[in-house]
């Protein structure tokens, strides 16, 4: 890996890698084409902070349209720590992309404009962020979606809509945020088999009911209560 003045310039010595995790200590700038000739790689890690006494700094990483080109087979990304600055459509040329996490950055909307760029997408993590509201159709791009992990954020509303494009979803995590109840009113996710739900407090009974497919919940919270009928489990 060639790195000057805070750009990740180019990679060397990766072929025939399939995985690479790269640990960074300032604000990076991935070039056009840093990525070139390295077409074996199928993971990448990008980790922003300290391993030991991390800081609490959020670091930038600047992205353009060509900083992931070369990486045609990279089936799994992920970003840690970090915001993304970036022009056009930096995430376009991972056309096999089946994984992305990006955690612990703070952010406070979910990135829909870099998720459209990602519709063969089969898991989502945007878990330890801030995310406060899911907006009406900020999934309806990821119609191949299975995964999908929205635990400790500060989700306190769901907008009418908010899982459109989710018909696919079997795995849902919503742990460890803010919302008051859980209506069945937001819900459309007729194939979800796994619901992880930790730290809840009222659930309308209706969204277990109507979910057919349903075969594993995790409620594990205090003064859990069912929006309906009002019993709980302690």
């Amino acid at each position: 890996m060639w790195a000057k003045s805070g750009h990740l310039t180019r990679t060397q010595n990766v072929q025939p890698r399939t995985n690479l995790s790269i640990r960074l200590l300032t604000n990076v700038t991935i070039d056009s084409n840093a990525f070139a000739g390295t077409s074996t790689l199928q993971t990448l890690k990008l980790i922003f902070g300290r391993r030991l006494f991390p800081d609490i700094s959020i670091y930038i990483l600047s992205l353009g349209e060509d900083s992931f080109s070369g990486l045609s087979n990279l089936r799994e990304l992920s970003i840690t720590n970090a915001v993304i600055n970036s022009t056009g459509h930096p995430l376009e040329p991972l056309k096999n992309l089946k994984r992305f996490e990006w955690a612990e950055s703070r952010m406070k909307e979910v990135p829909m404009e870099h998720l459209a760029s990602l519709p063969h997408l089969e898991e989502l993590s945007l878990r330890y962020n801030a995310i406060s509201t899911l907006r009406s159709n900020t999934f309806v791009n990821l119609k191949n979606l299975r995964a999908l992990d929205l635990s400790s954020n500060r989700i306190q509303e769901f907008e009418i809509g908010c899982f459109n494009g989710l018909e696919n979803l079997e795995n849902l995590n919503l742990s460890y945020n803010r919302f008051k109840l859980l209506s069945n009113e937001v819900w459309n996710l007729p194939k979800l088999k796994v619901f992880i739900v930790n730290d809840c407090r009222k659930i309308d009974k209706k969204i277990l009911e109507d979910s057919a497919y349903l075969s594993n919940i995790e409620i594990k919270c205090n003064g859990y209560k069912d929006a309906r009928e009002g019993w709980g489990i302690d």
